[in-house]
């Protein structure tokens, strides 16, 4: 209720502006000429996985890759300018709340950058002594990344680091994706993702990686989908379970579906990470051996197939 609080508030609230919207003219100003150098090495797609979607595969890729050096602007003068304002402003923006704010950062892979984060960047964004202090670029950063999944001796264990890699650094993740599609794209989805889905219950991560809505969730759906940390989402990919690519009912092991499809949405069509959300339907399963084994996560009981679903 500070008269001069609220001045200074808005004063940072004007400078966080301007910084937003500088970073964003000035990404938009180099996204043609990063197209025109992007489109010489851009590598066919598969054709057996991407049918329709192959023609596009080019142009989405630089566009995809715009959208990630535009946010990536955003998010380095949001953190420059968060961190004064609330030094400024609220005056307990100590060293132990600005390492929780990086750490927290790091723990996002829709934010995360790693050590490709610029050095200058890093002290705004609470990533000082959080990070080793050499800076490796994003291209290098995919070199060893592929090394790594080339090393990799089945399509299930190149699925499995895909999956870490995109449950720590999405952009990573994504340029995978994009630069290598034919390589990558088997492995993301079909074939691999068939297999994935019948051991998803013993090789899932912890990151969280979309909703979960059961039966046991009636009449608080709305709850379940508030906890959903993005609040931009626009493309849903939602499945039951019930028939996963003729393997039939593989109950909430299905997930692999929807996430599966949302990362050729995102490295394909150019959509953001963050606006994708996947889902799954948890309303039982008619898969006996599952609801036998002790690790699997979803309702043990048959599927509700009455006015319940």
């Amino acid at each position: 209720a500070d008269p001069a609080n609220n001045a200074m508030r808005g004063i940072f609230f004007r400078i966080f502006l301007v910084a937003a919207l500088g970073a964003a003219l000035s990404s938009a100003l180099q996204l043609e000429n990063f197209s025109r150098n992007d489109s010489a090495d851009t590598k066919p797609a598969h054709s057996m996985h991407l049918r329709s979607g192959a023609a596009r595969c080019s142009s989405a890729r630089s566009l995809a890759f715009a959208w990630s050096g535009l946010a990536q602007s955003i998010n380095s003068a949001v953190g420059r300018v968060f961190g004064a304002c609330c030094r400024a402003v609220c005056g307990h923006c100590d060293g132990k709340n600005q390492a929780a704010r990086g750490y927290q950062l790091l723990r996002r892979p829709t934010l995360n950058r790693g050590s490709s984060t610029p050095s200058q960047q890093r002290p705004g964004l609470g990533l000082r002594g959080l990070l080793p202090a050499g800076v490796v670029p994003l291209d290098t950063q995919l070199d060893v990344a592929m090394e790594q999944l080339r090393s990799k001796p089945t399509d299930l264990e190149k699925y499995i680091f895909l999956q870490t890699l995109q449950d720590s650094r999405e952009d990573l993740y994504l340029a995978a994706l994009m630069k290598y599609t034919e390589e990558c794209m088997p492995l993301v989805y079909t074939p691999t993702v068939g297999q994935a889905c019948m051991q998803f219950h013993r090789i899932a991560r912890h990151t969280p990686r979309g909703l979960y809505i059961s039966l046991d969730d009636l009449g608080h759906v709305r709850e379940a989908l508030g906890n959903w940390p993005e609040r931009g989402v626009r493309a849903v990919v939602v499945t039951d379970g019930e028939r996963i690519l003729g393997l039939g009912d593989l109950g909430t092991n299905g997930m692999g579906i929807p996430v599966g499809k949302l990362a050729l949405y995102a490295a394909c069509a150019g959509i953001h990470p963050e606006a994708c959300l996947p889902v799954t339907i948890d309303v039982g399963t008619e898969n006996e051996r599952l609801k036998a084994d002790p690790a699997y996560p979803g309702l043990r009981r048959q599927r509700e197939r009455g006015p319940a679903y």
